[in-house]
C-alpha cells in the first residue's frame, strides 16, 4: 500500500483468467502468482512492472480489475510511462487475462525468484496471516526505486495493455460510471456505492468458494485490516449477512482508523450519503483527504468533485482539477472523463476542447459509458475534432449498450435526422437477449431502454415495461426509476400515477436523483398525490445534494416562488447560480431574470445579457426570446433592429410561440428598415 515506506514492498497476488473470444465467457484457471511491487520515486507509489508480469504468465494480454482493464500508468502528456507498470493493489487479487485456457499455459513453468505458483488448497479458509507459497522478489531492503526514462522510439511503441481490443470488439463490456454524466445528467448521476473490491483472496481461489458468510464475520489479529473491509462491504451491500449500514460504518471504521486507505474512502461515501451515519460532508472531505493523500486515485476523484461542487468546501474549480489530475494520471476512466468536462467547460482551466477529447478518449476505451457518450458528443459537434457523424454515431452506440440513456437519446435524434447509425446493434441485442434470458438485471434493463426509444429495434413500450419490471424486481434502482417514468407517461401501460409514485419512491430511496426529482415534481404538480410544496421541496434538496443541477434549479424555483418555503431571493441566487456555473441552460435562464430585475442581486443587465447568451448558445429558444426582448427594448446596447428580428428569428425556428407572435408583430416598416440596412 502506499502508506507502506519505501523499501517494505507489499506483494501483488494475480491471477490467470482465460476470456473465451466467441461466448466471452470468464475461466478462473486457479492460478495465482505473487509478484513483489516496486517502488516509484517519481509517483510515490508502488507499481508492478509489465515485464514481471509476462516473465510469471504466458501471453498475457491485459490486467483486469473486476473485468475492467487496468490502465498503464501515464506522465502528465498522458504518455505511457517506461518501463510500462500498473499501480499496485496489494488489497485484491488481480486478473491477467491470457491467450490460452490450459493451464499449463495460463503459467510460466519455470520457476523464478520472487514468482510462485499458489496451488489450490494451500491456505487455510480464515483471514490473511500467512500467504504460503509467495517468495518475494528480492529483500525488503533493495527492493530497487524504479524512475520512468523513455526514448522517443518507447514513446511511439505501442502497449499491449492497450490494445484495447476486448472494449472495442465487445459492446457489451462494462465499467464502473462515474458520479455523473458530464454533459448530460441521468442515472449515474452519483456514485452508486463502493469502488468493490470483490476480486475474490486466494484462499476463496483455493476453495473456489467466494461467499463471506456469518463465520467470517469475528476478529483477527495480525495483517488482516483488508478482511475487516470485505465484512463492512459485506454488510453495506447485505451479501451473505443481512444489510446493515451501522455494522458497515463500524467495521469501515475500525480498517480506516487503521490506516486502510480504501476503507478510508469508503467511509468517506457513507458520510458523504449519509448510510449509517449522520450525513457530514465535513468528514466525508476529512476521509477523501487521508485516501487522497496515500495516492488513492478514487479518494483524489471524490475529494475533486467536493471542490468543484462546493460540499463543504470552498468552491474551487483550480482544486478540483489538480486532484482530478492526479487521479486521471493513474488511469482513472471517471476522473479522465470529469477532467475531459473541465476543459470542456473551461472551468479551472482555460477552455481547451483538444485536450478535452483526448481525456475523453483515454477513459472511453476503458468502457467507460460517460466519456463515450462526451466523446460522441464532440464529434458530433465537432469540438476539437472534425465534424464526424459516423464516429460520432460510433461512440454513441458503445455508451448506448450499456444503457446510458443521453447516448440513446442522441441515437435517436441523429436517426431522425435521417443519419445511418443502425450497424452495429444486431450484435448487441443478440447478446442483450442471450442474458437477460439468464437473468441479467443490465441485460433486461438496456435492452429495455432499446425499446422505449427504439434504438435498434422497432419502438415497443409494452416491451420495455416487461424487462424493466424483471430488472425491477429483482432490485434494479435504475429499473424502478425508469418503470416510474412508464406508469407516469402512459408509456406501454396505462398512464397510473399511484403505481408512477410506487416505484419512484423504491429507487428514490436508495438515492437514486432522477426519481428523487420525479417525485418532487409529481408532489409540486399534485399528480397522483396531494399537492404538497413542502415534500417537493424535501426531494428536490435531496438530489441537490447529490450536486444535480436539474434539482438545484427546481429548489431555486421554490425559493424564488416562496411555494414549500420561506421566499428567500438570495438563496434562489445561490442555487440557480451552482446549476448555472455547470452548465444548466434553465438555470442559466433564472439566474439572468434575477440580474435582470434585480431580485436577490443588484440589478445588472450586462450579466442578464451574458447569460441568456450561454443558455442561447445551448439552443435554447426562451433565450433567443429573452435576448430580442432586451435589444429591442433598449436595454444594454442602443436599439440594433436587424439583431432583434434575427433573435426572434432563431426563437421562433426552435418551436418558440412567443417568438413567433413578436416577430409576426414588428410593423412591417421596422421590416423593410431591417432588409434595407441589410442592403
Amino acid at each position: 500500500m502506499l502508506a507502506l515506506k519505501p523499501g517494505k514492498a507489499p506483494i501483488q497476488l494475480f491471477r490467470a483468467v482465460y476470456k473465451g473470444n466467441e461466448s466471452g465467457t470468464i475461466t478462473p484457471l486457479l492460478l495465482t502468482a505473487g509478484i513483489n511491487s516496486r517502488y516509484s520515486s517519481e509517483s510515490g507509489e508502488y507499481v508492478i512492472l509489465w515485464n514481471d508480469i509476462e516473465l510469471a504468465f504466458n501471453d498475457p494480454l491485459h490486467v483486469w480489475r473486476e473485468n475492467v482493464i487496468v490502465p498503464f500508468l501515464t506522465d502528465e502528456k498522458l504518455e505511457f510511462v517506461q518501463p510500462l507498470r500498473i499501480s499496485a493493489c496489494p488489497d485484491v487479487v488481480l486478473d491477467v487475462v491470457v491467450k490460452s485456457p490450459g493451464i499449463e499455459a495460463g503459467m510460466k513453468t519455470l520457476k523464478l525468484k520472487g514468482l510462485s505458483t499458489i496451488p489450490p488448497k494451500s491456505s487455510t479458509r480464515k483471514g490473511f496471516r500467512s500467504i504460503p507459497g509467495v517468495e518475494p522478489i528480492m529483500n525488503d531492503a533493495s527492493s530497487p526505486a524504479i524512475t520512468s526514462h523513455k526514448t522517443q522510439s518507447q514513446r511511439a511503441k505501442r502497449a499491449p495493455q492497450d490494445r484495447g481490443e476486448p472494449l472495442e470488439k465487445n459492446i457489451l463490456s462494462v465499467a464502473k460510471s462515474g458520479r455523473a454524466p458530464q454533459l448530460i445528467p441521468e442515472d449515474n448521476n452519483h456514485w452508486d456505492g463502493f469502488y468493490d473490491h470483490t476480486q475474490p483472496t486466494v484462499e476463496q481461489l483455493a476453495n473456489n468458494n467466494f461467499t463471506i458468510g456469518q463465520d467470517d464475520i469475528q476478529e483477527h489479529d495480525g495483517p488482516g485490516m483488508d478482511v475487516i473491509y470485505k465484512r463492512g462491504l459485506a454488510y453495506y451491500k447485505g451479501k451473505g449477512v443481512p444489510q446493515d449500514y451501522t455494522k458497515a460504518v463500524e467495521l469501515l471504521r475500525r480498517a480506516a482508523d487503521q490506516g486502510h486507505v480504501v476503507s478510508q474512502r469508503n467511509l468517506g461515501i457513507m458520510y458523504e450519503k449519509g448510510h449509517g451515519v449522520n450525513q457530514d460532508y465535513s468528514k466525508a472531505v476529512e476521509l477523501y483527504q487521508k485516501a487522497a493523500s496515500q495516492g488513492n486515485a478514487e479518494g483524489q476523484y471524490d475529494l475533486g468533485y467536493m471542490y468543484e461542487k462546493g460540499h463543504y468546501v470552498s468552491q474551487d474549480y483550480s482544486k478540483a482539477v489538480k486532484l482530478f489530475k492526479k487521479a486521471a494520471r493513474q488511469g482513472n476512466a471517471v476522473a479522465q472523463n470529469r477532467l475531459g468536462g473541465m476543459y470542456k467547460k473551461g472551468m479551472g482551466v482555460n477552455q481547451d476542447y483538444s485536450k478535452a477529447v483526448e481525456l475523453f478518449k483515454s477513459a472511453a476505451r476503458q468502457g467507460n459509458a460517460d466519456a463515450q457518450f462526451n466523446l460522441g458528443a464532440m464529434y458530433n459537434a465537432g469540438h476539437g475534432v472534425t465534424q464526424d457523424n459516423s464516429k460520432a454515431a460510433e461512440w454513441y452506440q458503445k455508451a448506448a449498450s450499456q444503457g446510458h440513456i443521453a447516448a440513446q437519446g442522441s441515437l435517436g435524434t441523429m436517426f431522425k435526422k435521417g443519419i445511418d447509425v443502425s450497424q452495429g446493434y444486431s450484435k448487441a441485442i443478440e447478446w442483450y437477449q442471450k442474458l437477460e434470458s439468464q437473468g441479467s438485471i443490465h441485460a433486461q434493463i438496456s435492452l429495455g431502454t432499446m425499446y422505449a426509444n427504439g434504438i435498434g429495434v422497432s419502438q415497443d413500450y409494452s416491451k420495455a415495461v416487461e424487462l424493466f419490471k424483471k430488472a425491477a424486481n429483482q432490485g434494479s434502482v435504475i429499473a424502478q426509476n425508469r418503470l416510474g417514468g412508464m406508469y407516469k407517461n402512459g408509456h406501454g401501460v396505462n398512464q397510473d400515477f399511484s403505481n408512477a409514485l410506487r416505484w419512484y419512491k423504491k429507487a428514490a430511496s436508495h438515492g437514486n436523483p432522477d426519481a428523487q426529482i420525479s417525485l418532487g415534481s409529481m408532489y409540486e404538480k399534485g399528480y397522483g398525490v396531494k399537492q404538497d410544496y413542502s415534500k417537493a421541496v424535501e426531494f428536490y434538496r435531496k438530489a441537490s445534494n447529490q450536486g444535480d443541477t436539474r434539482a438545484q434549479n427546481s429548489l431555486g424555483y421554490m425559493y424564488q416562488h416562496g411555494n414549500g418555503v420561506n421566499q428567500d431571493y438570495p438563496k434562489a441566487v445561490e442555487l440557480y447560480q451552482r446549476a448555472a456555473n455547470q452548465g444548466d441552460l434553465n438555470a442559466q435562464i433564472n439566474l439572468g431574470e434575477m440580474y435582470e430585475y434585480g431580485n436577490g442581486v443588484i440589478q445588472d443587465y450586462s450579466e442578464a445579457v451574458a447569460l441568456y447568451q450561454k443558455a442561447a448558445g445551448q439552443g435554447s429558444a426562451v433565450a433567443e426570446k429573452k435576448l430580442g426582448d432586451m435589444h429591442k427594448n433598449r436595454v444594454e446596447a442602443r436599439q440594433d433592429q436587424s439583431m432583434v428580428m434575427e433573435l426572434y428569428r432563431k426563437a421562433a425556428s426552435q418551436g418558440s410561440v412567443d417568438g413567433q407572435r413578436t416577430l409576426d408583430g414588428i410593423p412591417k416598416d421596422e421590416g423593410v428598415s431591417e432588409c434595407r440596412d441589410r442592403a
